[in-house]
């Protein structure tokens, strides 16, 4: 999910998909692994990377942007 992006009610993101800063996804059926991007959120093309490639499901550590601090566990 990029900054800004909205997901309206009854939307579904599928796996390994990503969502553009500042999109508005208001529905339509989407494949997984697609950048949804845009107003109204089309799919433009398919994604791939190391990133879908990782072991854990989800991301545990992030960092504060005002301090620079590594918050662990932070979802």
């Amino acid at each position: 999910m990029g900054t800004h992006a909205v997901l309206l009610g009854g939307v579904s993101v599928p796996e390994r998909s990503v969502v553009a800063a500042g999109a508005v996804v208001a529905g339509g059926e989407f494949q997984p692994g697609s950048l949804i991007a845009g107003v109204p959120g089309k799919s433009k093309r398919s994604v791939e990377g190391k990133w879908f490639d990782r072991e854990s499901e989800k991301t545990n550590t992030v960092l504060d942007p005002l301090t620079g601090a590594r918050v662990e566990d932070a979802f």
